[in-house]
């Protein structure tokens, strides 16, 4: 079971994004005076044509 699940591992490769989809993400934090977090802010942006679709 282990070598198994060694095996799935080993073989994964990285997920690509299609090639004509362009994507920008930004993630915001604000940290008040006290030093804690106050909030997030997780922005996706994608191209006009997926966009559209």
């Amino acid at each position: 079971m282990v070598s198994g699940a060694a095996l799935l591992l080993a073989s994964a490769a990285a997920a690509n994004a299609h090639p004509h989809v362009f994507a920008e993400a930004t993630l915001d934090l604000t940290v008040g005076p006290d030093r804690t977090l106050k909030s997030l802010r997780h922005l996706w942006r994608f191209d006009d044509l997926f966009s559209s679709t």
